[in-house]
């Protein structure tokens, strides 16, 4: 949590202020480390070092603290994963560092790295990281993932790993992309037709297209209630798009409540979620989702046993609920 009042490996329920974090511009959370882009253009990370995904360039195992990503002075952007971290330049190349055995950090080697590295032949404007894999937003419009295939969500027409960016063609036949979100397993990127499309994994119907059958091809989901979808975000097994005009639509696992849709049901399809409007912003967890609204309010929901909804409990909750005090 970057906070040196709590004990390492103690959870909270309830917002508390990252330490020595001031002038943050953007923040990503992975499943156990965290990073930051301050103004000045460099990178911040804690939480766990598991393979080197901190980019401090040392054997420390945990951070409580933020400490400075080293060689990173100019990033505008930073994605954290499951065991792998990657920062966007202002150049618009990238720099990935942590796990590396599925060829996730993109330079051609399956070897970790604790400092950054060059992903090979990358200009991006955005970088989203699943468990082992990872996908940039390609200037231009057009989509290059990396890393971890077996579930097909390189979107490569098939389930072989790669250890450097691979175009994924069929998305080149469509409108310019404009968001990408990936999950675990599986991936999708929005079009400026406003139709998202996704791949890979679909045990839980992440994909939206009303079946549970994996797919390395990026398809448009079934009986979507589309209004002009303007982001996506992905957790483990789940996607949700904002709508133009506020809503939220989540579609996939359902276990703890991450739809937002009051039970506790896995849909193959995008259902709305409960009572929220005027959504700004949307970022899912593992298995929580959560959404920015007007006045700087937050409201959160799905798995709570660690108290990631910021309610004061460790309730899941299958519809959304307010972040105190935030």
């Amino acid at each position: 949590l970057g906070n040196v009042l709590l004990t390492p490996g103690a959870t909270t329920n309830l917002p508390v202020e990252v330490t020595g974090l001031g002038g943050a511009v953007q923040v990503s959370a992975g499943d156990d480390h965290t990073c930051a882009v301050l103004g000045d253009g460099g990178v911040r990370c804690w939480g766990s070092n598991e393979l080197g995904k901190l980019g401090t360039g040392t054997a420390i195992s945990s951070s409580p603290v933020p400490l400075p990503v080293a060689g990173v002075d100019d990033a505008v952007a930073v994605e954290a994963g499951g065991s792998h971290t990657c920062a966007v330049l202002s150049d618009q190349s990238v720099r990935c560092w942590g796990a590396n055995a599925a060829g996730q950090l993109g330079n051609g080697t399956n070897t970790a790295n604790a400092t950054p590295v060059v992903v090979t032949g990358l200009g991006a404007s955005q970088i989203r990281l699943g468990d082992a894999h990872t996908c940039a937003l390609v200037v231009g419009g057009s989509v290059k993932c990396w890393g971890l295939n077996d579930d097909g969500q390189l979107g490569i027409l098939s389930t072989q790993s790669v250890n450097v960016p691979a175009t994924v063609e069929h998305l080149l036949g469509n409108p310019p992309v404009l968001d990408v979100a990936v999950g675990s397993g599986h991936s999708c990127a929005l079009s400026v037709s406003s139709n998202p499309l996704c791949w890979g994994a679909n045990d839980q119907g992440q994909l939206g297209r009303g079946t549970v059958d994996d797919d390395p091809h990026p398809e448009a989901g079934t009986s979507q209630p589309w209004v002009g979808a303007t982001d996506l975000t992905a957790g483990a097994g789940h996607t949700c798009a904002r709508l133009m005009t506020g809503p939220v639509a989540c579609w996939g696992d359902n276990g703890s409540g991450q739809l937002g849709d009051g039970t506790s049901v896995d849909a193959s399809r995008a259902r709305l979620v409960l009572g929220l409007t005027g959504a700004l912003q949307l970022s899912a967890g593992g298995s929580h989702t959560c959404a920015v609204l007007p006045g700087g309010r937050a409201s959160c929901w799905g798995d709570n046993g660690s108290g990631q909804l910021g309610d004061g409990s460790s309730l899941d909750r299958s519809r959304p609920v307010p972040v105190v005090a935030l």
